[in-house]
């Protein structure tokens, strides 16, 4: 991939890195995919440039810049405020552009986890701290991925909704384009006029449920809520929605999101009968059981909508 870069042609013209790698290449005998190949690991050089169009390139641009940042990081360099010297940022959102335009999936943390833990055995005079490096090239990845989306025209909040978080990092970077599309959909949902609604309910079921103790893992109501303690036709109506909504919060589907999205929409009404009206609750209620009960039903539902996105960073 490299060799055209001692060449006296690239010397000269410099942009012809990789175009003349390709060319030699093909001069050489070498398949005319493996000189598109050599010619397409460079790209996207900038903002606005081209995607690789072949697999095979795509593969070798994703190694050029995964090899760039695990190099340069395990140096010990950073880009900092306007200094990027490598161009490590523009490096980043390579990588995610190409999966994006690939459309696959790749689990950049597992990859990023076995990269560094390789590059501290390969480089023992680095000293190299595996765990703290994947951590910050994790963090570094995500981040570019927030500006990414919202420099495509993604609105602040929903991305932030999605990828905002350090600690949303793990699941952003186990699939980028899981993130990407959560993000479309929100926006989707927003254009269509149902995501206000919904997001106005799951805010103010979070708000009190975060005074219980479910664990953010608990997406069925089967083993936390005792339909036995209910008092109101609203508290039913309202299990009735978590356990439609529970088959597409635990799905791997690829519809899962836009089901889930639909479910939280069509069950707005009853979930927020369940706030106001004749049949609302109060959820502190003095009867400790029944209290307990009732926030179980609003983690549940927290809980649920969370797989789509945090509602709470989401302007309503």
């Amino acid at each position: 991939c490299k060799h055209d870069l001692v060449s006296q042609m690239v010397g000269e013209f410099p942009e012809l890195q990789g175009a003349m790698g390709g060319k030699y290449l093909v001069a050489e005998g070498e398949p005319y995919q493996v000189g598109l190949a050599v010619l397409e690991h460079y790209l996207p050089r900038g903002a606005g440039d081209a995607l690789p169009s072949s697999d095979a390139g795509a593969v070798v641009a994703l190694a050029e810049r995964l090899e760039l940042l695990l190099s340069i990081y395990a140096k010990g360099e950073r880009p900092t405020g306007s200094s990027d010297p490598y161009a490590l940022r523009r490096a980043g959102q390579g990588l995610l552009q190409i999966l994006w335009k690939q459309g696959w999936r790749l689990d950049l943390l597992a990859l990023l986890q076995r990269s560094c833990q390789h590059w501290a055995e390969l480089l023992p005079h680095y000293t190299i701290d595996a765990e703290g490096l994947t951590t910050e090239l994790a963090d570094f990845l995500r981040q570019r991925l927030v500006s990414l989306l919202e420099e495509g025209g993604m609105d602040s909040d929903l991305v932030q909704a999605v990828a905002g978080q350090t600690g949303d990092q793990g699941r952003v970077l186990s699939d980028p384009e899981d993130a990407r599309q959560r993000v479309v959909l929100l926006m989707e949902l927003r254009s269509s006029g149902q995501l206000a609604a919904v997001q106005a309910v799951v805010t103010r079921a979070a708000r009190l449920a975060n005074q219980a103790d479910l664990p953010s893992s608990v997406l069925s109501a089967a083993a936390v809520v005792n339909p036995g303690l209910f008092e109101k036709s609203s508290e039913a109506a309202m299990l009735a929605v978590l356990n439609k909504l529970e088959p597409f919060a635990t799905s791997s589907a690829h519809d899962r999101y836009r089901n889930l999205a639909s479910g939280l929409s069509a069950g707005a009404p009853a979930l927020a009968a369940f706030f106001d009206g004749e049949q609302s609750v109060m959820v502190m209620a003095e009867d400790g059981a029944v209290r307990k009960n009732r926030l179980h039903l609003l983690g549940v539902l927290r809980n649920q909508a969370a797989v789509l996105a945090d509602f709470s960073r989401i302007v309503g």
